[in-house]
């Protein structure tokens, strides 16, 4: 964790600023990182500092989170934290474990991920737009489109709720300029500084959509724009897949990447292959065009491997019409709003936040914007 990124965060509990007590720090291409620590409110509220990346989730939250995935720190810290009470948080917690699970296993940084990047932007937001940003990814994932927004020029708060930001951290260390946390979407421990924000396929997996795209809009700074891309309706071979889920959400992680593997090869050899064959073939070009789920043809084996660990795990997936994305942006006090089709099979969408907005008066739990 670089200093820097203590001007950018607060307290998710009281929105006090945060004082930093390392306990390990290095030297880091010439800057100096603290690798181990606490970052400590006014009124008591702690939050560690595990491997480079501060924990800044609400106290049940981080509770829950050391005690499965940093049983070691759990035990240090187990006398100043919360139990979790019994059946509370119990989607947070199956997502939380389906992607600390996912993103650690997927995590290969391709070089096609700079299209994939550009693709879901695009045309709504040019990648020039991201140089000299503040810009926040919410729902970051291993670090995929923070390494891409760091590459083109921006100053990166990359958050995520799950393990996920372990990989986050390893695939972007070499961007300076790009900072993991572990926080939670619903209470961002942030302060309202960012040019952009964006939430790329994060909210359809929240459970209440409405409510974490909003949380988000608070932290905007005036003229600042909100994007986000989201699940469209679905039709057709998409609900079957809805079908599956009802039985593979209840699949230990292990045997469900067994089973999603074995899905992926035969949509590989019903799919891709004959499309990439077809492509070769004198007189085949059309046929290879008209060929039905081809997005995998040209992408490396595992890539469709993740997509179908994803579809397949996530114990909360929404899809929405495009009046529903107009109204979070409506909700949240945001102009010019602009949305498009991606591949028909999931919204984009882009507003801004006038000068002098009074959007931070959105009731999203409690208000720490100040």
């Amino acid at each position: 964790m670089k200093y820097r990124l203590l001007d950018l965060v607060c307290c998710p509990e009281c929105g006090a600023e945060l004082q930093c007590e390392p306990t390990e720090l290095q030297m880091l291409d010439g800057v100096e990182e603290v690798i181990e620590g606490e970052l400590v409110c006014e009124s008591g509220h702690f939050y560690p500092v595990i491997g480079g990346i501060p924990r800044l989730l609400p106290a049940t939250l981080l509770s829950e989170t050391l005690q499965r995935f940093k049983p070691d720190y759990y035990q240090r810290y187990r006398d100043r934290l919360p139990a979790t009470p019994e059946g509370e948080l119990e989607v947070v917690k199956e997502t939380l474990r389906s992607f600390s699970y996912q993103w650690n296993r997927f995590s290969e940084m391709y070089e096609q991920w700079e299209e994939n990047f550009l693709s879901y932007f695009q045309p709504l937001v040019d990648p020039a737009e991201f140089d000299d940003k503040l810009v926040l990814d919410a729902g970051c994932g291993f670090g995929r489109h923070a390494y891409y927004a760091g590459k083109y020029g921006a100053e990166v708060v990359a958050m995520d709720l799950s393990e996920a930001v372990e990989t986050a951290h390893h695939n972007t260390r070499e961007h300076q300029a790009v900072h993991v946390v572990q926080a939670d979407i619903y209470r961002p421990p942030l302060r309202a500084r960012f040019d952009f924000i964006y939430c790329v396929g994060v909210i359809q997996h929240l459970p209440a959509p409405k409510e974490g795209f909003l949380s988000l809009a608070r932290y905007l700074k005036d003229g600042g724009a909100q994007f986000v891309w989201v699940y469209g309706k679905r039709t057709g071979i998409y609900r079957l897949v809805d079908l599956m889920r009802t039985v593979t959400t209840r699949i230990p992680m292990r045997p469900l990447y067994g089973l999603t593997f074995l899905l992926n090869i035969a949509s590989y050899l019903a799919f891709s292959l004959p499309h990439k064959v077809l492509r070769c073939i004198p007189g085949g070009g059309r046929l290879a065009a008209a060929w039905p789920f081809t997005r995998y043809a040209d992408l490396p084996l595992r890539v469709g491997h993740a997509d179908w660990f994803d579809r397949l795990s996530v114990p909360s997936t929404v899809y929405f019409t495009r009046a529903e994305v107009e109204g979070w942006f409506a909700s949240a006090g945001l102009a010019d709003v602009e949305i498009s089709s991606r591949d028909a099979i999931g919204w984009r969408a882009l507003g801004r936040l006038a000068p002098s907005s009074n959007h931070r008066s959105i009731d999203v739990s409690e208000d720490r914007v100040r």
